[in-house]
This record gives structure tokens, C-alpha cells and sequence, in this order.
């Protein structure tokens, strides 16, 4: 594993170029503006809920809250957290609130916090990134990071009780303690799904390219994912998300490294995809490709229908900027469909980072400016049949 791995995953530039505008489109409508950092999502009980990276803090450091090692200047503030979105037919408006308030750093490009939802009931099981390397720097809260919690309570308005955070496993020290890929330290706990029984959990660890299994607060190693081998050169997969299928498996996408080359390093374009790991006691971790010919997947979705939806952060990679894409598979995953951005006719979304559907009407959400500190935004899209049919 390379530490270069976890700098690329929101590394890049802010290119010149025509961005997908809601606005003059019918089959979208923007529903909350004003996000930090928005990332993964999810949805129930009528509305649905966005995790928040932050911006980090006062770059100052007039408060002492800032810290440099290998990866660069980190500065620590509570710019994070989960925002509750409601919303009805879209007529009558919408609104938001802040439910958690949590800690985030932020170098200068790279926000980190609060990254994977899961919603279980009244509860929202969450993860915090970041967690390794050990001399990550002397903030308070700093156990937060490289984390998975839960938001206990999230609808105390109804049943009279506040939120409250626990902590239900620590990722980054199961990276210290373990080191599943058998490489450098570096952890980032990103993506997370409830399991096949009420009280497991699946976890991503991005840095450490390895899918978790949590349950009763102990973490077992389901798989380590293996590099790609590119130009050849090892390369990191990167898992961005976890999902359970309904065949009972694991579905996880790959954001993939960048590759050092003479010049310095460039995109492996179509290296990413999305893999299943088998479940069952015969096969159990066994990898198998689902869906391929990605570049930079960080999240992804199943909708009613059996068909997939992945959203990738960059179309052509982060050296040629955040050209984010959203795409429509085949339930086997043999077959692509472009909706926004790539080959779709409509222009690429500023660096999604989030993708959940809504609704069996092929409606769903996606959080756009996932790499913004302050002008996050959520869109809602209804698609029937249209696109393009890629390959």
C-alpha cells in the first residue's frame, strides 16, 4: 500500500469547464445547498441524511489546531457532522438540520470526517476517516477519527430522548494492530452497510484495502482487496463502498491509485470497478469482478429494480479534474448506461460524492462537491429510461 493511496482520494484540480447545472434540467432538482463536504447518503422515514466531512479549522492556528506531518498541514475543526434532509413532493420546499455536529481536519485539498451512513431504525451507525498514520497529531477529539459510531436517538423530537454518540469500533486501531494488507500503516474508514441480521455491519477501510466485518463491536476480516497490477506497478484498489446484495453478497467499488510513471504519475482510466466478495461458508471472501471499465468510483447504490447505480467522483481521473459521473447497470452488471457527465449528452457534476436511490420510480440523490468546504449541494433526479448505453 502507498501512502500516495490516501492523498488521492479527493486529490486533484479545479479545472476550467462547463458543470452540470441542475437547474435547466427536469429531471433534477436541488435540494439542500450550503454542505460541507458532503460524502456518502441514506434514506428513511421520509427524509433522507448526508454525511459532512467539514472544512477543517482556522488555518491560523491561533488555537493550536493545526499539526503537519508526512501528509501535510492538517488543521482540526467542528465544521463536520450528519444533516437531516426533509422533503415532500418538492412543492411545498424542504428543509435541513444539522442532527451531529463532529470534528474535521482538512490539509489544503483534502477534507476528512464523517464519511459512510448506515440507517438502522432510529439510529445512524457512521463512519469517521482518517485514522492512521499513529502520528496523526495532538487534537482533542482525536479519538473520533478512524472510527465507526452511532448517532443514537436521531428522531428525539418524537420520542422525547437526545441524541447521544457512542463509539462501536475502532478502526484505526485495527489497522495498527493487525495490518490485513501486510503493508505501510494507513487506514481511512469510509463506506458502511448494514449486514444480513440486525447488529452486523460491513466497513471499508480506503487506506487499508480491506472490507470489515462489525458485530458487537468486534471487527473480523472479510477480504483484503488486491492491488491491480498497472503498467506493471502495483497499485492500491482503494474500497470506497460496501453494499449487500440481495443474492446475500458483498458488493464493493474501487476508487484505484494513481500510477507513477517517468513523469510523475498518471490515471489508470477504466481501471476501477465494482467487486462482489462471496458470503457463504464454501466461498467465504472469495473475489469475483462485477461491473468493470470505471475510473474513480466512491459510491454506489442498488435500486428497486435490481439495477445498480454508480457514481464516480472523477470520469477521467483527478489529474484532469472532478468530471463526475453517474452511471446505470445491468443487474448483472455486463452493461452501462451514462445519466449525467461521461458519453450522457449533459455535462459532469463537480465531484460527487454520494449516491442512494429514492424511490422505485428510478429516483435518487447524489451529494455534489464532495472536495467543497462550504457549497456542498444535494441533487434529486428522475430518471425513466434515457441515457446512453456505454460499455
Amino acid at each position: 500500500m502507498q501512502a500516495l493511496a490516501l492523498l488521492v482520494l479527493f486529490f486533484g484540480q479545479y479545472f476550467a469547464q462547463d458543470w452540470y447545472d441542475c437547474d435547466t434540467d427536469p429531471l433534477c432538482s436541488t435540494v439542500a445547498t450550503g454542505l460541507h463536504a458532503p460524502r456518502h447518503l441514506a434514506t428513511g422515514g421520509g427524509n433522507f441524511y448526508v454525511a459532512e466531512s467539514g472544512a477543517g479549522g482556522d488555518r491560523s492556528n491561533a488555537n493550536g489546531n493545526c499539526f503537519t506531518n508526512a501528509l501535510g498541514t492538517f488543521c482540526l475543526g467542528y465544521t463536520g457532522g450528519i444533516t437531516r434532509v426533509s422533503w415532500g413532493d418538492h412543492q411545498s420546499g424542504h428543509g435541513s438540520t444539522r442532527i451531529l455536529i463532529a470534528p474535521s481536519v482538512m490539509n489544503d485539498f483534502e477534507p476528512l470526517g464523517v464519511a459512510g451512513l448506515a440507517l438502522v431504525g432510529n439510529d445512524i451507525y457512521f463512519t469517521v476517516g482518517f485514522g492512521v498514520p499513529p502520528d496523526f497529531g495532538p487534537f482533542d477529539k482525536q479519538d473520533w477519527f478512524g472510527t465507526v459510531r452511532k448517532l443514537s436517538n436521531i428522531n428525539s423530537n418524537t420520542n422525547g430522548r437526545a441524541p447521544t454518540v457512542s463509539l462501536v469500533a475502532n478502526i484505526g486501531a485495527t489497522e495498527q494492530r493487525l495490518n490485513p494488507d501486510h503493508s505501510s500503516l494507513e487506514s481511512n474508514a469510509f463506506g458502511i452497510c448494514q449486514g444480513e441480521r440486525n447488529g452486523v455491519f460491513y466497513v471499508t477501510d480506503a487506506a487499508g484495502n480491506c472490507v470489515y466485518r462489525l458485530q458487537d463491536g468486534a471487527l473480523t476480516v472479510v477480504a483484503v482487496l488486491p492491488d491491480f497490477i498497472i503498467d506493471g506497478q502495483s497499485i492500491d484498489f482503494v474500497p470506497t463502498q460496501v453494499r449487500l446484495g440481495r443474492d446475500g453478497h458483498l458488493y464493493v467499488s474501487s476508487l484505484v491509485g494513481v500510477v507513477p510513471d517517468a513523469t510523475g504519475v498518471h490515471v489508470a482510466q477504466g481501471a476501477a470497478k465494482i467487486v462482489r466478495i462471496r458470503l457463504d461458508t464454501a466461498n467465504y471472501g472469495r473475489i469475483e469482478d462485477f461491473a468493470t471499465g470505471f475510473t474513480n468510483i466512491i459510491d454506489f447504490d442498488f435500486a428497486p429494480q435490481g439495477e445498480v447505480l454508480v457514481c464516480e467522483i472523477s470520469h477521467t481521473g483527478f489529474l484532469t479534474g472532478f468530471d463526475g459521473a453517474i452511471w446505470r447497470v445491468s443487474a448483472d452488471g455486463q452493461t452501462k448506461t451514462a445519466l449525467v457527465g461521461a458519453d450522457s449528452g449533459r455535462a459532469p457534476l463537480f465531484a460527487p460524492g454520494g449516491i442512494q436511490h429514492t424511490d422505485t420510480q428510478f429516483g435518487f440523490i447524489v451529494s455534489e462537491g464532495t472536495v467543497s468546504p462550504t457549497n456542498g449541494k444535494i441533487h434529486h433526479f428522475n430518471f425513466g429510461g434515457g441515457g446512453n448505453s456505454g460499455n
